[in-house]
């Protein structure tokens, strides 16, 4: 059996970066809703950044530093880092939007690529959960840090997981809140 190394990360982080973009363009053209969500939704999409951070730095300068080290896998981890970057902003402005006009309630700008991106990142979710395991062996971290990288990986990763989940759960709001005409 041959190891794949990080193909799929790369490739769902390389097509979510993709999809976030279009959807940000399509969803901006939705109107502005005055009465948003909660201050939960921000506070639990950015909460998790910070850690997103550390263990992306930390990974990287084991990966450059370390002799079984790799730039590609550093490159993959830059990658995921600046989708989460690009997807934080795009599901906080997509939380407030909504379809004021009937035009907008018939095309649904973006609603296809907001289903996609629910769907990409509970693929990221469960790829990033059940490769967690085997991941020690593929990374240079566990060896540049020692035992000191399962306090770094039991307090970021944790977190990490969450904000994959939780932002499925805030695309799949807009998708559900952001297409539909407000109650009054």
């Amino acid at each position: 059996m041959t190891d794949m190394g990080p193909a799929p990360e790369v490739t769902l982080a390389g097509v979510a970066l993709i999809a976030d973009t279009l959807a940000f363009l399509k969803t901006s053209s939705l109107s502005f809703n005055p009465a948003p969500v909660t201050f939960l939704d921000d506070c639990l999409l950015v909460i998790p950044i910070p850690f997103f951070f550390v263990n992306t730095a930390l990974n990287v300068i084991a990966e450059i530093f370390h002799a079984s080290g790799s730039g590609y896998r550093a490159g993959v981890l830059l990658l995921q880092l600046l989708q989460v970057l690009l997807q934080t902003p795009m599901l906080i402005d997509g939380l407030r939007r909504s379809t004021f006009s009937p035009k907008q309630r018939y095309k649904k700008p973006g609603r296809e690529l907001v289903t996609f991106l629910i769907i990409i990142n509970l693929a990221m979710w469960v790829v990033f959960t059940f490769e967690l395991k085997k991941a020690d062996t593929l990374v240079a971290a566990p060896k540049f840090f020692g035992e000191r990288w399962l306090y770094i990986g039991h307090t970021t990763v944790p977190l990490m997981l969450f904000y994959r989940f939780h932002s499925a759960v805030c695309f799949a709001d807009i998708w559900k809140s952001a297409y539909e005409k407000e109650e009054d």
